[in-house]
């Protein structure tokens, strides 16, 4: 009896001992899996910032602007502006000069890596310039992404759950509705409709259709006043971009699920008694999510693009704008460094998709 005892303890010890070590090996791989793609973004973005420095160096003219004038300025003035623009040095010299220059470490401060993505035609950092505006897009991007996953996974659970039935047609119908709608118009409508709830029916401006807050109201209002006054600014920019997201990740869920429900794994678990939303919600929706992720992931990249275009139906003073004052003006260095954001935030989230996978299926491996 004592000699049972002993072997139950030392096995239920190694058992202990083996948990310890698949945990401590998992958080190696994720370390290393982590470190991997963190090199191969670091590549992919140096080749990213390298193919548009190259096309926009050599199509852009800057000094396009002021050979428009008449009179034009002496020749001297181009002189200056030339040297002052660098377009003096060949392509890759000043590609070169940007990139070495691009990351900057700072031992002595809290912040130990900044960016420097060079000087705009204004003679301004462009760094400064996009980190005030990225702070007022990622607000739509980031509601954006929010409310668009949440209709996703409910609405897309729940038609797959219901494939066939009314509750499904109706989705399924809203879907391809929004998947039609240029994002444009969509949300000139939703601006339109707004006015109309503001003038008609409520009868004051509950819903703001202009600008991302109310002008210089930091200037005299208290910090709880200002967010309130942002949050409602956010409502109908966030639900433009948010539903013509929705309307396609809704449809990979579906999809997703009803692949899953289909699974012997799934037949198995309801043949054992347990019970179906109990199935659903243990089994299904972590594997179902994957694929989601995914969708998520590449689609940062369109959230950006979708938010420029409702930028400027709002009249958000963000990246939106911004990119458009850098086209307009051929400004190299701007464009670079708008992309270069957006690239990063593409890859960041990428990254994350793929750390993802292991926590929603174990049967995944990083390495």
């Amino acid at each position: 009896m004592l000699r049972t005892q002993w072997q139950r303890t030392a096995s239920s010890s190694t058992c202990r001992y083996r948990g310890a070590q698949d945990t401590d090996r998992g958080f190696v791989q994720v370390i290393i899996f982590t470190i991997r793609r963190v090199i191969s973004s670091i590549v992919v973005l140096v080749i990213v910032s390298f193919i548009v420095f190259l096309f926009t160096a050599l199509t852009y003219d800057p000094l396009k602007p002021f050979r428009a004038r008449n009179p034009q300025p002496p020749k001297q003035f181009f002189e200056e502006k030339i040297k002052e623009f660098h377009l003096d040095q060949p392509v890759l010299e000043r590609y070169w000069n940007w990139l070495r220059h691009l990351v900057q470490f700072h031992f002595d401060r809290w912040d130990i890596i900044s960016f420097n993505f060079g000087q705009s035609v204004q003679q301004s950092s462009v760094s400064q310039d996009l980190a005030g505006r990225l702070n007022v897009t990622i607000r739509m991007i980031i509601g954006a992404i929010i409310l668009a996953a949440l209709l996703a996974i409910i609405l897309g659970v729940i038609s797959g759950v219901r494939n066939g039935k009314p509750f499904d047609a109706l989705v399924t119908g809203l879907t391809f509705l929004l998947l039609a709608l240029p994002t444009f118009w969509f949300a000139a409508l939703l601006k339109d409709a707004a006015i109309k709830l503001n003038d008609n029916v409520l009868h004051h401006q509950f819903f703001f259709t202009a600008g991302q807050e109310s002008p210089g109201i930091e200037s005299y209002a208290t910090s709880g006043t200002v967010f309130r006054d942002q949050l409602l600014h956010l409502i109908l920019p966030t639900v433009s971009l948010g539903l013509l997201t929705a309307s396609g990740w809704i449809r990979y869920q579906r999809a997703s699920t009803i692949d899953v429900l289909e699974a012997d794994y799934m037949r198995l678990a309801r043949a054992k008694g347990v019970r179906w939303p109990t199935v659903i919600r243990r089994h299904g929706l972590r594997n179902a999510l994957i694929p989601l992720v995914t969708v998520m992931a590449i689609d940062v990249g369109a959230l950006f693009g979708g938010a420029i275009i409702t930028e400027r139906v709002y009249v958000w003073n963000a990246m939106g704008s911004y990119l458009n004052d850098a086209l307009t003006q051929e400004d190299t260095y701007a464009v670079v460094g708008w992309v270069m954001v957006a690239a990063i935030f593409v890859v960041l989230f990428n990254l994350i998709a793929d750390l993802l996978y292991a926590a929603l299926d174990p049967r995944i491996r990083l390495s």
